[in-house]
């Protein structure tokens, strides 16, 4: 149950997973309202690199170097994940996240597919733990929000903040080494609970790509003028779902009639 983040790439996905047990302003300068929380975040140097993390699990494929963490290399078939330890017990939180993806293929293939759908794609789903994230349709039927996003294989760094404040869900990237984040989509009415864990996972398929993880980031939004109630029991919910979208595959076999 919880709620997932996924950017896809057709045949290969990239997400971060908040699972029960389960404007965005720029690089900001954050201020004394705002509490970097360390034992949810994974920044370098990368104590353990190798062998573990503290407070981290990493599983699968994924590799712990001294600058990235590769949740999946550049191969077929591949799946890996890093959990965080301890549950987020805070209501209202932002996490930025510093990733790439990368890999040798070339673009030709990325240009087909965004002249049937804008792909990149990041998207938002809210479960409580009857829905599945279908991956011959995208997600599109299951989604909250999405926006395009041409993330793959840039030059430059590359940054997601996800924020939750006040029951509205702001997806925001800063994706152009402009420094800035710019909105992605933004929810209102989402429900989640507190006692969730904090994860980032990946996989390919028949398309491949490296997804580096160099560091994710939580920060405490909890201030004298937000309320906060107690979410240890609620169910993830959202009171909005985007009408679905026209998948890749649809247009696929259309384009061979």
């Amino acid at each position: 149950m919880g709620l997932v983040i996924f950017f896809t790439n057709m045949n290969k996905i990239i997400f971060l997973t908040l699972l029960s047990w389960f404007k965005s302003c720029s690089m900001r300068e954050w201020s004394v309202e705002d509490y970097f929380k360390r034992e949810h975040s994974l920044i370098k140097p990368y104590q353990g690199a190798g062998t573990g993390i503290p407070h981290w699990d990493f599983l699968g494929s994924t590799m712990v170097t001294n600058n990235y963490i590769r949740i999946t290399s550049d191969v077929q078939s591949l799946q890996g994940a890093i959990w965080n330890k301890i549950p987020c017990h805070i209501q209202h939180w932002e996490m930025q996240i510093h990733f790439k993806v990368h890999g040798k293929g070339k673009d030709l293939f990325w240009r087909w597919i965004h002249i049937l759908h804008v792909h990149p794609y990041i998207s938002a789903m809210i479960n409580n733990g009857t829905l599945h994230y279908d991956h011959d349709r995208d997600g599109t039927h299951t989604q909250l929000a999405g926006c395009g996003s041409k993330f793959r294989n840039l030059n430059h760094d590359t940054y997601l903040s996800i924020k939750y404040l006040k029951d509205v869900l702001t997806v925001s990237t800063n994706i152009d080494n402009s420094g800035e984040f710019k909105e992605c989509f933004s929810v209102q009415g989402v429900i989640l609970p507190t006692g969730y864990y904090f994860g980032v996972s990946a996989a390919t398929g028949a398309l491949t790509d490296n997804h580096d993880i160099l560091a994710l980031r939580l920060y405490d939004l909890t201030s004298s003028e937000v309320e906060v109630e107690d979410r240890s029991n609620v169910a993830p919910s959202a009171s909005f779902f985007e009408a679905p979208r026209d998948s890749v595959h649809n247009k696929f076999n259309e384009s061979l009639n």
